[in-house]
């Protein structure tokens, strides 16, 4: 899987490095930047076989915090995500155990054109992106396995394909004996895919006991190990923004985002559908 990714991390590069934006602007231009305020909701499920065998569900809220600077030839972004809610299972059908998990998410990312696959009204970009991901999960019917820390490193190749579907004109329209204009619109819908060419891992044992409590030694990251090319991850986003007259913007987001670490044990597992809208605060 990671020569694959590899494999995919290069060959368009190679391919089209000879046609990738690297076009001087103006002295004169800067390139627009917008500051990103959302929020939305997450299903997400996730399983840990270092506690437990069962798979965990929950519907988490969602808060975004980003900078964006974009335009047809680069793309670059900040973003901070955080998550929290309750997720439970069925032990027997009879009894909920039900814990809270709060995970936090940074990112950045950089794109480029790439001249010989986009058009008047189609762009395509690639570049990379590095995502940092803590997860802190309670759950007092696990008792003195109750809490649960990990945080997982990872380095993206990434693809994303734009169309404009703005309206660039006014259009006046008639059904049956109503007239009506449609003003014109900026907009566009995007995909990006972000495979990972490198995933690491820090986590701690089987045993997922906290020992220090009993050890008195006062360290929460006992036994914890730092994994490197451990594991493998990959995330989407189909997103529809839409520009106001003002340069400010409204985006609706859809996001798949899945990861899992490596070895055969402990495993753990996690996944997330977000969906989520965004407003931009254009700045320059």
């Amino acid at each position: 899987m990671q020569r694959l990714s590899l494999l995919l991390f290069f060959l368009p590069l190679q391919i089209f490095a000879q046609e990738i934006s690297f076009t001087e602007p103006d002295a004169k231009y800067v390139r627009p930047k917008y500051y990103e305020l959302g929020a939305g909701f997450s299903a997400s499920q996730f399983r840990d076989f270092a506690t437990s065998p069962l798979i965990y569900y929950g519907l988490t809220g969602q808060f975004v915090l980003g900078i964006l600077r974009k335009d047809e030839n680069v793309e670059s972004g900040f973003l901070f995500r955080f998550s929290s809610g309750v997720y439970a299972t069925e032990a027997d059908r009879k009894e909920q155990t039900p814990g809270v998990v709060n995970s936090a998410f940074f990112s950045y990312s950089r794109l480029y054109r790439i001249a010989g696959l986009s058009s008047s009204r189609w762009n395509t970009k690639i570049g990379g992106k590095i995502d940092l991901t803590g997860n802190f999960r309670q759950n007092q019917y696990l008792l003195n396995a109750g809490n649960g820390i990990e945080s997982f490193q990872t380095l993206f190749v990434s693809a994303k394909v734009t169309r404009d579907l703005s309206r660039e004109y006014l259009k006046r329209k008639k059904f049956l004996f109503i007239r009506y204009k449609l003003k014109p619109k900026k907009r566009e819908l995007s995909f990006q895919v972000n495979p990972a060419i490198m995933n690491s891992t820090f986590r701690n044992g089987y045993a997922y006991i906290d020992q220090a409590s009993v050890t008195g030694s006062g360290n929460a990251f006992e036994d914890y190990r730092f994994s490197a090319f451990s594991g493998f991850r990959i995330n989407t986003a189909l997103e529809l923004t839409r520009y106001l007259k003002n340069g400010n913007g409204i985006k609706y987001s859809y996001i798949w985002d899945a990861y899992k670490t490596g070895g055969e044990l402990p495993k753990f597992e996690m996944s997330h559908h977000i969906f989520q809208l965004s407003l931009l605060f254009r700045v320059k």
